[in-house]
């Protein structure tokens, strides 16, 4: 992200990400600062409305005031930094001759969350924004993702409000994670997602971890989300690699799937059931096939309710080119049912 950015006084132009307000003063024997008359323009790709309308109502608000007031400044500062779509505020300076500046960074909206019903946008930083919208906002042409339980609201969470509960900081760091490894057209190439980090500590082999959910009823296995520190985890540049693999194989027509487990060094494919019967390589052992072959009690909770009324979708195990792909770490999971 770009450092302070200074901007003239023009007109309003997008109100997010970083910018600053230029105040224009009478150029007489005392010099006046009027907020009302202060305009911002940032060089940011979301924009919501509702934040230029609430920060223009803030600063009309204000009464003009001598350019040399140091506490009136701080008090426009003070109150500027209280808005919730508004990170950080940097002191006030005054340029002489020819007017004050006042800079600004405002929050960046990089996911969302539903609660009550509609979806608010979330910050890199975990504030959620004020604004509401009847389906997940859109920034750059990609859908943000919605963060959260697959099906459920996050009741209670209020714009200005941070992110409260653990598993919603678990999913937030997938995204940031995603934004790093993934580009704009591999991100929109996977559509809406809704990250469920739930589990997103746990990294048993029956247990997914932290599950993204696609358009057209598929899912990526992700395991241990990023903020989680642990031993013997695939780090999460590989893990989007084989998402990266699988998207263009099945741009390519090469692959058709509905989950791919990414936690393996070679990533693990459950076919779509159209695809089911499609030659290729063994299926892995389900986890009750495992628990006989092994001597065990099959599991009696979720997986054995995936793996008995519900039915089974071979999953396969996929290479990925490059060194070291060749190794394996372990079975894989499962996969959940995608409703």
């Amino acid at each position: 992200m770009p450092g302070w950015l200074p901007l003239g006084v023009l007109a309003w132009g997008v109100a997010a990400g970083l910018g600053a307000l230029d105040a224009q003063v009478d150029r007489e024997a005392v010099t006046w600062i009027d907020p009302a008359r202060v305009a911002v323009l940032t060089d940011a790709t979301f924009v919501d409305p509702r934040w230029e309308d609430e920060l223009t109502a803030l600063l009309a608000s204000f009464e003009p005031f001598a350019s040399d007031d140091a506490e009136a400044r701080a008090n426009l500062a003070h109150e500027l930094a209280a808005l919730p779509f508004v990170a950080e505020v940097g002191d006030p300076r005054l340029l002489w001759p020819d007017g004050a500046t006042l800079r600004l960074r405002f929050e960046r909206p990089v996911a969302c969350v539903r609660t009550d019903g509609v979806f608010h946008a979330v910050s890199d930083s975990g504030a959620v924004l004020p604004g509401a919208y009847a389906a997940p906002p859109e920034r750059g042409g990609v859908s943000l993702p919605v963060i959260g339980r697959l099906g459920y609201d996050e009741d209670g969470l209020r714009p200005g409000a941070v992110l409260d509960r653990e598993p919603l900081w678990h999913a937030l760091s997938v995204v940031l994670s995603m934004e790093r490894h993934l580009d704009a057209d591999a991100r929109a190439a996977l559509g809406r997602v809704t990250i469920d980090a739930e589990q997103g500590e746990v990294g048993e082999v029956e247990v997914p971890g932290a599950v993204l959910y696609l358009e057209g009823r598929r899912a990526v296995l992700f395991g241990r989300t990023p903020d989680v520190d642990a031993p013997g985890e695939l780090d999460e540049a590989t893990k989007w690699r084989h998402v990266r693999d699988a998207l263009q194989r099945e741009a390519r027509g090469e692959l058709a799937w509905r989950a791919i487990d990414v936690r393996w060094d070679r990533y693990a494919v459950a076919a779509r059931r159209d695809e089911a019967e499609r030659a290729g390589p063994a299926p892995w052992r389900t986890p009750a096939q495992r628990a006989k072959d092994e001597g065990r009690e099959p599991p009696s909770s979720h997986d054995a309710d995936l793996a008995g009324t519900h039915g089974t979708v071979p999953l396969v195990a996929v290479p990925l080119a490059g060194p070291g792909a060749s190794v394996n770490r372990g079975g894989a999971s499962d996969v959940p049912r995608i409703r």
